[in-house]
């Protein structure tokens, strides 16, 4: 009786761990005969790992076809995430650490090499699609893959900002405002992480070319040098906010589909950390779009507490900010130059207002 139940339990765990998924099984079961959001569809990274992502629900699941290392596998979920823009989608991925070691030849046998899996873990994770073809899987801490679309060929639906071919055109657009006097600019990595053409920036109705200094996926923040002088540009606060404080988000939501103003959304501070407990982040209720990402994030006297970074789609108020202190770490290391302020009183709303026209700008590239 005892052989029986082994027998049967065997069984039933080879059962369970043996399903497998193929690319045709999962255009067929999970994306055809409905519209497709951007994001969805077979990928192939770097790394020669194919894998689904496809929408259930209001997640975005994302499942192993192919393992490269063979340390997944097919049909093994790896992540869910929630879609924050039209190109940037958060959530938590699973990602092995693996050992190689080589053993020289002997009189016996050859050389060779062997691969020892160490251990499976998980990992707060960003997926942004650069382009209908191209996605950037950011494992934080861990590992960034970049990954190439296998199917769909085209989409039936169009990708925020315009069809798939308008997108190739134009890669990746949003907000960004000077440090300093010199013309350093700050945005978030995932805004210009996808531009393959010039960056440039639009400030007093003139294109600016700028160049980028540095970019840290992790903390998804980017400096840039331009030729700008600016008129006035942002001191950073030495706080990043307490639960209840006012703040101001600028930016430029959809670009310029609106209208070439820059459009302003208040609220207060709703925690202190942002999405998973990432410390390097906070929390706000004002509004934020597509477009907002990079913009500044200030209180009542105008200095800056943070650096917009994401909303969660179909969710209200939920929207977060990256830390000053992570900006002033971030711009320490790159050396860049930048003010703190010293002394925080309430300014009056027309100079608060003229003081963020005059350092926020509107970022894109071609």
């Amino acid at each position: 009786m005892r052989k029986i139940l082994l027998g049967l339990v065997l069984l039933i765990f080879t059962s369970v761990n043996s399903f497998a998924l193929d690319q045709q099984e999962a255009i067929n079961n999970y994306l055809k005969g409905r519209q497709l959001d951007p994001i969805e569809g077979i990928w192939m990274d770097e790394k020669g790992n194919i894998y689904l992502v496809h929408k259930s629900g209001t997640q975005f699941n994302r499942m192993m076809i192919n393992s490269s290392s063979g340390y997944f596998d097919s049909g093994y979920s790896m992540g869910a995430y929630e879609k924050n823009s039209s190109n940037l989608y958060t959530g938590r991925d699973s990602y092995a650490e693996w050992q190689e070691s080589y053993y020289p030849s002997t009189p016996f046998r050859n050389a060779y090499t062997e691969k020892k899996l160490v251990k499976r873990d998980s990992c707060n994770s960003r997926l942004l699609l650069n382009s209908f073809n191209s996605l950037t899987l950011h494992c934080l801490n861990a590992y960034t893959y970049k990954a190439t679309r296998v199917w769909p060929e085209k989409l039936n639906t169009e990708i925020s900002g315009g069809s798939s071919k308008e997108k190739g055109r134009r890669a990746a657009s949003g907000t960004a405002f000077f440090v300093n006097s010199k013309g350093n600019i700050v945005t978030n990595n995932h805004v210009i992480e996808g531009c393959s053409g010039p960056i440039k920036v639009l400030y007093n109705r003139k294109d600016y070319e700028a160049k980028i200094i540095s970019k840290d996926g992790n903390l998804d923040l980017a400096v840039l040098s331009s030729d700008i002088k600016p008129n006035q540009y942002l001191k950073l606060s030495k706080k990043s906010g307490d639960k209840l404080d006012r703040v101001v988000a600028a930016g430029y939501p959809l670009g310029y589909k609106i209208s070439d103003e820059l459009k302003l959304s208040a609220g207060i501070v709703s925690a202190t950390k942002g999405w998973k407990d990432n410390i390097n982040e906070f929390q706000i209720d004002a509004a934020l779009n597509p477009g907002n990402s990079g913009g500044p994030v200030v209180n009542d006297a105008g200095n800056l507490f943070g650096v917009a970074v994401a909303g969660l789609a179909d969710r209200q108020n939920l929207n977060f900010a990256i830390k000053s202190k992570a900006v002033k770490d971030f711009l320490d290391v790159n050396k860049v130059s930048y003010s703190t302020a010293t002394v925080e009183f309430d300014m009056d709303n027309k100079k608060r207002l003229k003081l963020l026209e005059d350092s926020t700008v509107f970022i894109y590239c071609n």
